[in-house]
């Protein structure tokens, strides 16, 4: 069959016309949605209340980190009733979960008139969750002052103090001049009219000021830095050292290495005395660094406990060969050891390295940690996070958190010192831990 075929012309016209008619179509349906949109209103992105968005991360980040397993039940529980508390009236939550706080909460701030006043609601309710957890009120919200100051305390730094000024010396001054005005102090503070308790407390002050500008090299970085270090070491006599741990800081490993440099032990020193009384503890995220010096790398030196899991801490650095060639130990605790200073005490007495003499001490075994915040709702104010993260254990894997660490020898006991010659049988070792005893 004959099929006649359409002209080329022909065939690209009607191409032509077809395309044409589809951009007109295709122009006409995008002209259309611009119309529209142009008509209705822009869609925005959905605003975050950072006030929400901070409850919702305090919710997650006490359920994550927080020592305690708590469960949502027990969580929205407290903050139930801090919003109660914060808002004074009644709240029912419509779920036991963070979406049950958070609606709850927005409830709430619904009713305050000014962002002052949501601001203060948020943070109060916060704080209020915090301070109850257990224990309680170690756990807290801080501002960034409060922070800073906590910084600096760890870091051994006071900006308020200047041990040179305390002992009325430049920050030039020879040890002698140091000496000199350290004895100057001492006999101001007795003849001064103050109470007996301000002249004690005078009398530390100085005393502290002293010992941390004995040394010319602590001088020396005491004035460039305005750190102070961590602890203070002499020789008692010709066969006992001592080394007094104020506190627990970065630097505390290598504070003990400059000190048996700057100090160092006798040859015929066997006796080491380490004196852990009025520490308060500190940085504890060194004591690995610290208990490495006695013990070398790899020992287990104490256990971590956080939500029911235990830890074991293990040395990391390497044992000072200064304290190599002391075999008779005594570690000297009292009511103020706390914290990183009874971790220490009882991993001393769980590997024998000495005999723990003094009190039971204070029994505050948690391990806070600084943690930074996301969400910050409030302007010119930085919110962080100060949580107990950890519980430290015992010697006998019991938290130290309200039971404390028992000394091997108790002065409280009348012949204390016939106990401690049971040890050691050495009674120029015990003559010189009485008078320690009885100067404190």
């Amino acid at each position: 069959m004959f099929v006649q075929r359409r002209p080329l012309q022909f065939q690209r016209f009607l191409l032509v016309g077809v395309l044409f008619l589809a951009g007109l179509l295709v122009g006409t349906v995008v002209l259309k949605q611009n119309l529209i949109a142009r008509l209705l209103p822009a869609k925005s992105e959905p605003v975050v209340d950072e006030r929400i968005a901070f409850i919702d991360e305090m919710y997650q980040l006490i359920k994550r980190e927080h020592w305690e397993l708590l469960f949502d039940e027990q969580l929205t529980t407290l903050f139930q009733k801090a919003i109660e508390k914060v808002a004074g009236e009644k709240i029912a939550l419509t779920t036991t979960d963070v979406a049950g706080v958070k609606t709850a909460l927005e409830q709430v701030l619904a009713k305050q008139e000014s962002d002052e006043s949501k601001n203060i609601v948020v943070s109060d309710v916060v704080n209020m969750v915090l301070v109850n957890l257990q224990p309680f009120g170690r756990s807290r919200l801080l501002s960034q002052s409060d922070s800073q100051a906590i910084l600096n305390s760890v870091t051994n730094r006071n900006p308020d103090a200047n041990y040179f000024d305390a002992l009325g010396v430049p920050a030039t001054a020879s040890s002698e001049t140091v000496t000199q005005g350290f004895e100057q102090k001492k006999n101001e503070i007795i003849q001064s009219s103050a109470t007996p308790e301000e002249k004690k407390q005078a009398q530390q002050n100085v005393e502290r000021a002293y010992q941390a500008l004995d040394s010319p090299a602590e001088r020396s970085r005491y004035a460039e830095t305005g750190i102070e270090s961590s602890l203070y070491s002499k020789n008692l006599s010709i066969d006992i050292y001592y080394l007094r741990l104020n506190s627990f800081a970065p630097t505390t490993y290598e504070d003990i290495a400059f000190a048996l440099r700057a100090v160092p032990p006798q040859p015929k020193q066997t006796s080491l005395i380490i004196d852990l009384r009025g520490n308060p503890g500190g940085y504890i995220d060194g004591l690995p660094n610290v208990l490495g010096a006695l013990y070398g790398p790899g020992t287990k030196a104490y256990q971590l406990l956080k939500q029911g899991q235990k830890t074991d801490m293990e040395t990391k650095t390497a044992k000072l060969l200064g304290l190599v060639q002391f075999k008779k130990v005594v570690i000297l605790v009292d009511q103020v050891t706390g914290s990183s200073a009874e971790a220490m005490a009882a991993s001393l007495k769980k590997y024998n390295v000495g005999v723990l003499v003094g009190v039971p001490t204070r029994g505050w075994g948690t391990m806070e940690r600084l943690f930074s915040v996301t969400h910050q709702f409030e302007t010119g104010q930085i919110f962080s996070v100060l949580l107990v993260q950890h519980l430290t254990l015992r010697e006998d894997g019991i938290p130290i958190e309200g039971s404390g660490v028992t000394p091997d020898v108790s002065i409280l006991e009348p012949d204390w010192q016939q106990e401690l010659l049971k040890y050691f049988n050495s009674p120029t070792l015990v003559a010189a831990v009485q008078t320690l005893v009885d100067v404190r």
